[in-house]
C-alpha cells in the first residue's frame, strides 16, 4: 500500500509540472508577437492551439523577411534550427537567444540593428552569414567560424 501511496503521489507531481508547462504564456518565453506569428505559421499551427517550448523543435528553418520582428528570446528552444533568414525586420538587435543554436548552417540577419555579435561565436556550423546592413564595427567574434563559405556585412 505504502508503494501505491508513492507511486500516486509521483504521478501527481509529474501531473502538476506538465499542467504548469502547458499553461506557461507563449507571451512570457516569447514576448514577440510577430516572432510567435511567423513560428506558429512554419509549423501550421491552429490560432486556438497554445504554442509550447516543446513546438520550437517541431522544425529546422524560420522564414520570416520584413514582418517587424524586433525580440529573438524564445528562439534559443529552436535548437534543430539549421537555416534562419530574418532579414529585414529593422528592429532586431539582441543576438543572445541564438548564441546555443550550434546547428544552423545559414544566418540571415540584415538589415537590422545590431552591433554586436558576439552572440554568434561558437555557432561554428555556420556557412553562410548575411549581417549586411547592420551596425557592426567589431568583427573579431566571427573569426572561429572557420565553416564560413560566404558572409555580407556590407552596408
Amino acid at each position: 500500500m505504502k508503494k501505491v501511496k508513492r507511486l500516486l503521489a509521483l504521478i501527481f507531481v509529474f501531473v502538476l509540472y506538465i499542467s504548469a508547462e502547458a499553461n506557461t504564456l507563449e507571451t512570457d518565453w516569447m514576448p514577440d508577437p510577430a516572432l510567435r506569428a511567423a513560428v506558429r505559421e512554419v509549423i501550421e499551427l491552429p490560432p486556438a492551439a497554445v504554442l509550447t517550448k516543446d513546438y520550437m523543435l517541431w522544425f529546422d528553418y524560420l522564414h520570416a523577411w520584413h514582418t517587424n520582428i524586433t525580440d529573438l528570446t524564445g528562439l534559443e528552444h529552436a535548437t534543430h534550427l539549421r537555416d534562419l533568414n530574418i532579414c529585414d525586420n529593422g528592429g532586431v538587435s539582441d543576438l543572445t537567444p541564438l548564441a546555443n543554436l550550434t546547428n544552423l548552417v545559414y544566418l540571415g540577419l540584415c538589415g537590422s540593428q545590431i552591433s554586436d555579435v558576439s552572440p554568434l561565436a561558437n555557432l561554428t556550423n555556420l556557412k553562410g552569414l548575411d549581417l549586411g546592413g547592420n551596425n557592426i564595427s567589431d568583427i573579431t567574434p566571427l573569426e572561429n567560424l572557420v565553416n564560413l563559405e560566404w558572409i555580407n556585412l556590407g552596408g
